[in-house]
């Protein structure tokens, strides 16, 4: 049996070295339909995840605004406060292109600006970090500290991973799966080290005669009880034992030779795009040499800066190597040839994404607290690059709502856009036109 026959058999999470794939009491087993049945029109689309965990502030990246117009004089109409003069990088640092103005922060993805999708005035749900991460991940309001609904990841994974090894792969970050196929279910790790010690041998090896009573023990443990740990327990050696075999690990080692290229074209070590850099690494090789269809990784962390000495120092240098990571992988995708046709970009979707944004005002303590609204950056995929989608208004950076055909505030009209319609779009952008997330939004259609 192949891994996934092994899945469906037993219905067993996979433990390697201790990292579980996801909780079994969050997962049922489902049939996906096939894609064909779901009028997917181009199956080889993949997709990238990329979390910004803590909250980002959109003055330094998506969402700036002009230091001159929103002065101090002008704070106690519009509720805006820059904060730029505290940054000691210039009294407009903003960074400008022919398709849209960019916060100090963005890093190399400026260069990349007629392929970026930016979305902006995006109305959240909550300003509480845990159900806010919730919402992100799988596009559905949490019921409380409860999800209501898979990842995303997990349901283009379902649709469109069965014949990938480890179809939905998740560095640094949460994965949930309700109701769909075991097989979909994010594989965890806290990073690419440990992700490649759950694909290696461990210390200890066994003799051929030790691995030949071994199995016979759990197939007869099998054959005797009824009860489901024995099945999961089997399930966990086979499933082990064909990823070890498969030799992927070797695509994951950080100190092998073969990777030394990769390694210095992501920075890895070098502090150009931070301690996340080797996730971006990570997801290149997975998604290149067909481990997996979607992959979710933190970029940067450490966002929560409420503290003045926190985001004057640390929020935006780490925002950019977060963004720096990106550009480098897209870069990567870009000019890497896919086997169907066109490059690895054109066929890959790239959400960058964090839980909410900060407050437009700075805080007695000279950073920034949580706020209601936020935005969003993708690119790759077929999406049409080079667009604004949205846009907070000019007293207290509020949500506004859009017409999801033109992309432009229409307040009489439009809608708010939440997490919700870009999950639609990424089903809709497939030629999957059913509500399979449950998400009860319409594509933003300016984006196709």
């Amino acid at each position: 049996m192949n891994r996934r026959e092994l899945f469906q058999r037993f219905g067993g999470a996979v433990a390697l070295n201790g990292l579980s794939l996801s909780a079994m009491s969050r997962m049922a087993l489902a049939n996906s339909p096939s894609s064909g049945t779901l009028g997917i029109v181009d199956p080889e689309q993949y997709f990238v995840f990329v979390v910004f965990g803590g909250a980002w502030d959109p003055m330094l990246a998506l969402d700036p605004r002009d230091p001159a117009v929103f002065t101090d004089a002008v704070i106690p109409e519009t509720k805006i406060q820059t904060g730029y003069d505290l940054l000691g990088i210039g009294s407009d640092p903003r960074i400008q292109t022919p398709n849209m103005t960019f916060g100090p922060y963005i890093g190399n993805l400026s260069s990349m600006s007629e392929k970026l999708v930016l979305v902006r005035g995006m109305s959240m749900s909550s300003v509480g970090h845990s159900s806010a991460t919730k919402h992100a991940l799988t596009a559905r309001v949490p019921s409380g500290e409860s999800v209501r609904g898979s990842s995303v990841a997990t349901l283009l994974s379902s649709l469109l991973g069965e014949e990938n090894e480890i179809a939905n792969l998740v560095v640094g970050t949460d994965s949930y799966n309700v109701e769909h196929p075991v097989w979909s279910s994010g594989f965890q790790s806290s990073n690419v080290d440990d992700f490649h010690a759950a694909l290696s041998e461990g210390n200890v090896s066994l003799s051929d005669s030790q691995n030949d009573a071994l199995y016979q023990f759990f197939e007869r443990e099998r054959r005797n009880n009824t009860i489901s740990r024995f099945d999961t327990m089997y399930a966990n050696r086979e499933s082990a034992q064909l990823l070890l075999e498969s030799g992927t690990s070797a695509l994951f080692d950080l100190d092998s030779p073969d990777l030394g290229d990769l390694k210095q074209y992501f920075g890895v070590g070098n502090g150009i795009t931070g301690s996340e850099s080797e996730n971006a690494l990570m997801a290149y090789q997975a998604l290149t040499n067909g481990v997996s269809r979607c992959v979710t990784y933190k970029a940067a962390g450490g966002l929560d800066s409420h503290n003045g000495d926190d985001w004057q120092t640390q929020h935006g240098p780490r925002l950019q190597n977060g963004f720096n990571s990106v550009a480098a992988l897209a870069t990567l995708l870009e000019d890497t040839p896919h086997p169907s046709g066109g490059n690895w970009l054109s066929r890959t979707t790239i959400w960058c994404m964090s839980e909410f944004q900060r407050n437009p005002l700075l805080n007695n303590n000279f950073g920034r607290d949580h706020y209601i609204t936020n935005s969003a950056l993708l690119l790759g995929g077929g999406l049409v690059g080079g667009r604004v989608i949205g846009a907070t208004s000019d007293q207290k950076m509020s949500s506004q709502k859009v017409d999801l055909a033109t992309g432009t505030v229409d307040n009489d009209n439009g809608v708010y856009i939440s997490h919700e319609h870009i999950a639609r779009t990424l089903l809709y952008r497939l030629g999957v036109e059913d509500d399979l997330g449950d998400y009860r939004e319409p594509p933003i259609t300016a984006l196709l």
